[in-house]
């Protein structure tokens, strides 16, 4: 029978849970876990209720009757825990949503019974309608009782007790009635008697006067429990006589069938609708039973097959849809707890903190990363009230368990990486996990939870879940290239072990002497980057100087040395490297590796080739990179050879020097083509002024016969660049041509010169 009540709150989410979760059961599947309580060491044990917690209670037999509690976890008998008035012999019968028992004891040192109320601290007597002894059957929500209880004339009357008076229901004229149920409202139904025995029939009390809920054709009939909507449930005959289990909706009795037997009893009813009780099969056996979606069924169908029990008796059922009674297992009789099959739901995400699990992903080494998960029933059934479910969490990879637990509940046992969560009240609210994890070094990491309970699952496929994540750190610290001079750039990159988290990396740096190598404070490499460069100019410096440049990430950091080293000599340059003596002169410039230092570079020159002069030195001013000069030549008859040296910080360089004679710039023949017989007109022109003391100029004919020069050589005085000559020709039948030559200090120029017939 159902007597655990909760609050109006509470009832309206049972029932809006519990009717969403009624399914049209089959005679096939196992839908029911099964708990064992046990008989204490006794002969036999019986359950007679279940709170809305899961909660049972009941009696054990053998060598005396005893009340014992199931409290989800262990079985105790009452008498060992003050739960009793202390007397030889006690039953629980019903026990209330906040776990207030009650039932009948006997007092110490009698053998009367006696009504009490266990409220888990004391245990009080009720009293008595003035008579010998008192029965509790059943506690609502607000600690009223209803029972029987006798009269001074030996009489037995149904009672309601408000906690501080006792109310006689009366009868239906005969000498007895008895209440075995009551709701959150104080409504009442049992049974009472009519006159001479010649009926007993379901009553209904809703604070006036008894209200006879009639039978199914027959004569007599009993309430057994009733629900906060007012639904009667129990037994009554049939026009045949024959006795069934019936529903009282207030208006109307039905009958709810039988198992194929003769007769059947309902004892519970829960808020959704959901009925239990006992029936018998055709060949004779009773069964438990419960009646859901317009079909009553056999419960030993919805049990483990192979468990070897056989349940006789179901005698309440709560609104999680647990079911208490009695059954046989082994040859004993014991009492049983069916709690409905579950699906259990485990999912990556925070129902309580509305957190989000496993971010951020990748993951800096040494960051936390907490998994984040919410269990939950689904579907058909929410987890059973004080059910133990149990979420187990794998943890592989290079991480520590930080911490873990239940939001608002408990923490997590922590065995090195493997977590253990027990959630024993999930009720119909869900629950939150979190567990927090340190990465210890870069690699992949994996979570993986599972969930389990202590019923049957539905569907396993949605009990586990795994995450993936990466810890990320410092792979690489890299220059490019670690020596320079100074105000030269060198390229330093940081590079990850992995892609970098999708808010970026934030890699620290750090310079050992920032006077001459300066780094920012941090470079980030972006989301999914795995690497990032910068650029560092350091300064000029006067001697090399070592620079150590850090970078630290994920708990690493990695150190590369940057020397910066004083400019040297890089270039020499002349142009040209060939100059015509007297008169030429060739541009030079020196190019250092890096900016001159404060006080200037002073790049000293040498010069072997005599014919050539250029300064002993020139300074690079300070911060310059190069300098400039001129060589100039004097003026000579025949090649000179020789270099041109520049040397600066331990570096030389050197190039070719070679200052030549002065040579016929041009050669002109006027006119040209000329009719044989004719003269012609020439004249040199010299790349530079003659020499002191004049040049002279030799001239040739390669075809003396057509033409020739009158004269073999001129002298051209000094200073002057012209000379002029003449050239004769001969008549020729035919067109001719001779090349014509001028000669200066061995460069020889020619003129082609045509002669027409």
């Amino acid at each position: 029978m159902l007597r655990s009540r909760v609050s109006a709150a509470v009832v309206l989410v049972c029932l809006v849970i519990a009717g969403a979760s009624r399914v049209t059961r089959t005679q096939s599947a196992v839908q029911y876990g099964l708990d064992d309580l046990g008989t204490l060491g006794e002969v036999a044990s019986y359950a007679d209720d279940i709170d809305w917690r899961g909660r049972v209670v009941g009696v054990t037999t053998g060598t005396r009757e005893r009340a014992f509690l199931y409290d989800g976890e262990k079985s105790v008998h009452l008498d060992t825990i003050g739960g009793t008035l202390g007397g030889a012999r006690s039953f629980a019968i019903g026990i209330g949503p906040t776990g207030q028992i009650t039932g009948w004891s006997n007092p110490v040192g009698s053998t009367t019974s006696r009504a009490y109320v266990y409220d888990g601290f004391s245990t009080r007597a009720i009293g008595t309608l003035g008579g010998s002894h008192s029965i509790g059957q059943d506690i609502n929500s607000f600690g009223s009782v209803v029972g029987s209880s006798s009269l001074p004339n030996g009489d037995e009357h149904a009672f309601i007790f408000d906690g501080a008076t006792m109310r006689d229901l009366g009868t239906f004229g005969g000498r007895y009635s008895y209440a075995y149920a009551l709701n959150d409202d104080g409504w009442v139904t049992g049974s009472a008697f009519t006159p001479n025995f010649t009926a007993q029939r379901a009553f209904l009390y809703n604070g006036g006067t008894l209200r006879d809920l009639g039978t199914l054709g027959g004569t007599n009939s009993i309430g057994r429990d009733i629900n906060n909507s007012g639904w009667v449930v129990g037994g009554a005959n049939a026009a045949s006589g024959a006795w069934r289990a019936f529903v009282h909706d207030g208006t109307s009795m039905r009958s709810l069938g039988t198992l194929g037997g003769a007769s059947s009893e309902a004892f519970g009813v829960n808020d959704a609708g959901d009925i239990v009780g006992e029936a018998t099969l055709p060949s004779g056996e009773t069964h438990a039973f419960i009646y859901a979606g317009g079909q009553m069924l056999d419960l030993n169908s919805m049990i483990d097959s192979a468990s070897g029990w056989v349940l006789t008796a179901a005698r309440a059922i709560n609104d999680a849809g647990q079911v208490a009674g009695f059954g046989t297992v082994g040859g004993q009789t014991r009492a049983f707890r069916l709690t409905p099959v579950q699906d259990l739901v485990i999912y990556p995400f925070g129902v309580k903190t509305m957190q989000d699990s496993n971010r951020p992903n990748p993951v800096e080494v040494g960051r936390p990363v907490t998994f984040v998960m919410s269990v939950a029933g689904n579907g058909v059934s929410r987890p059973a009230a004080r059910q133990t479910v149990t979420v187990t969490d794998i943890i592989s990879g290079p991480v520590e368990v930080t911490s873990a637990g239940v939001v608002d509940g408990p923490a997590c046992a922590v065995a090195g990486q493997t977590v253990t969560c027990s959630l024993t009240e999930i009720g119909f609210d869900e629950r939150e996990v979190q567990i927090a994890v340190r990465p210890t070094a870069p690699g992949a990491f994996t979570h993986t939870a599972r969930v389990s309970g202590q019923t049957p699952e539905l569907d396993a496929a949605n009990n586990e879940i795994t995450e993936e994540n990466t810890a990320v750190s410092l792979a690489g610290l890299t220059l490019t290239p670690s020596t320079i001079p100074g105000g030269k750039l060198s390229t330093v990159r940081v590079n990850l072990t992995g892609p970098a988290p999708a808010s970026g990396a934030i890699v620290k740096l750090a310079s050992s002497n920032p006077a001459i190598a300066p780094v920012p404070s941090s470079i980030e490499v972006l989301g999914a980057g795995i690497t990032r460069a910068l650029n560092i100019i350091p300064k000029v410096v006067a001697v090399p100087t070592p620079v150590v440049i850090s970078a630290t990430y994920g708990a690493q950091t990695r150190n590369v040395t940057l020397t910066v080293i004083p400019p040297v000599l890089g270039t020499l340059y002349l142009t040209p490297t060939t100059i015509i003596g007297g008169c030429g002169t060739s541009a030079g410039k020196v190019v250092l590796t890096g900016a001159a230092p404060a006080m200037g570079a002073v790049v000293t020159l040498s010069n072997s080739n005599t014919a050539a002069s250029l300064p002993a030195s020139v300074v690079v001013p300070p911060g310059g990179t190069s300098k400039s000069f001129t060589v100039t030549t004097q003026l000579l008859t025949a090649l000179r050879y020789g270099t041109v040296t520049a040397q600066y910080g331990s570096v030389s360089k050197t190039l070719k020097l070679t200052v030549r004679p002065i040579g016929v710039r041009s050669l002109t023949l006027t006119p040209n083509p000329v009719v044989g017989g004719n003269g012609v007109r020439g004249t040199v022109i010299l790349e530079c002024g003659a020499a002191p003391g004049s040049a002279l100029v030799t001239f040739s004919s390669s075809n003396t016969a057509i033409a020739a020069p009158t004269a073999s050589t001129i002298t051209i005085p000094a200073g002057s660049t012209t000379g002029s000559f003449s050239v004769r020709t001969t008549h020729s039948p035919v067109a001719a041509a001779a090349t014509i030559y001028a000669t200066v200090h061995q460069a020889r120029k020619g003129a082609i010169l045509s002669v027409n017939p």
